[in-house]
């Protein structure tokens, strides 16, 4: 294999596999197409300019698995990936996979994207249909971000799930669910491993089902420009006798009903479009701060609000 592999043009790139002992660097203003890729640093993207004009991007197999990458960084219009995406599992990795103004599509729509623990893994599509996949995974201490703003939300479609401690899932055209698919594995929710820090953004209509497989959360944010019934949101399975409970009953308000009496749970719910009330037995962040947002009114009079110290932010429009 090369030692380094470059190349930087106005035109289209096409090549075959490629092998590099250190880097893989490919720059185009139009497309980039390749076999496989593999070697410890590899970045696609659109060569220097005053414009915006990223390569539309197909790697015709999978990237890191000959020899595993600790940086990869693709930027395309469209991007494909024939096969998986391995970083190196002894290293905390980078991986930047987006489409800025098309689909990403990874393994056949069944992306699996693994980094070592500790890795950074962020995946971008902005296609008409939804960010699909099967396996993402940045280790028990690492960070995945997963966003589209244009398609139809995100799904998991296979097993595993995310498996990260902080997790942040952006769906933000409207009707655009952040969830599982029901004939998977999933019983339609995503599922989220070793998972502490969790934000979450929907659009209007846009449901959020989460499975939090045990997971113990130390902060959780979520904003929603939905109302509950035509955006319901659940988080369940959380560990450490954790509960949230996220309803409607029958008032068209986000009735919030959180409790975490085993450690502080930094909580913040910005409602878009509704009020808020609490329910059941209110909130109880364990000492963690609580941040709640409402566009329409707020009553805290069911159950009430106990953080144990921790600070408390209210804001209501009406």
């Amino acid at each position: 294999a090369a030692n380094s592999i470059a190349l930087s043009t106005d035109n289209a790139i096409t090549g075959g596999n490629l092998n590099a002992a250190s880097t893989i660097t490919l720059s185009s203003l139009t497309s980039v197409t390749t076999g496989t890729l593999d070697a410890p640093s590899i970045v696609i993207g659109q060569t220097p300019c005053f414009c915006f004009s990223p390569p539309a991007t197909t790697v015709m197999g999978a990237i890191g698995a000959t020899q595993p990458a600790t940086t990869v960084s693709i930027g395309g219009s469209t991007v494909t990936v024939a096969g998986t995406v391995t970083g190196n599992p002894a290293a905390a990795d980078t991986i930047n996979i987006q489409a800025f103004t098309g689909t990403l599509s990874i393994n056949g729509g069944n992306t699996v994207v693994t980094g070592g623990d500790g890795s950074t893994i962020t995946l971008r599509s902005e296609g008409v249909g939804a960010l699909a996949f099967s396996n993402v995974n940045a280790g028990a201490t690492g960070t995945v971000s997963i966003r589209t703003d244009s398609g139809t939300g995100i799904r998991q479609v296979g097993a595993s799930g995310i498996t990260a401690k902080t997790v942040s899932l952006s769906a933000t055209s409207a009707g655009a669910d952040i969830d599982g698919d029901p004939a998977s594995p999933t019983s339609g929710s995503l599922q989220l491993n070793n998972t502490k820090i969790l934000t979450v953004n929907v659009n209007t209509g846009g449901t959020v089902a989460l499975n939090a497989n045990g997971s113990q959360f130390d902060s959780i944010s979520i904003t929603t420009s939905s109302g509950p019934d035509t955006g319901p949101i659940s988080l369940s399975n959380m560990g450490g006798s954790q509960t949230l409970t996220v309803s409607d009953l029958g008032n068209s308000d986000f009735n919030l009903a959180l409790s975490s009496p085993g450690s502080p749970l930094i909580f913040t719910f910005n409602a878009n479009a509704t009020g808020i009330r609490t329910a059941g037995s209110g909130i109880a962040t364990g000492g963690g701060n609580l941040r709640l947002t409402a566009a329409g009114s707020f009553d805290g009079t069911t159950g009430g609000i106990t953080t144990n110290g921790g600070a408390v932010n209210i804001s209501a429009n009406a």
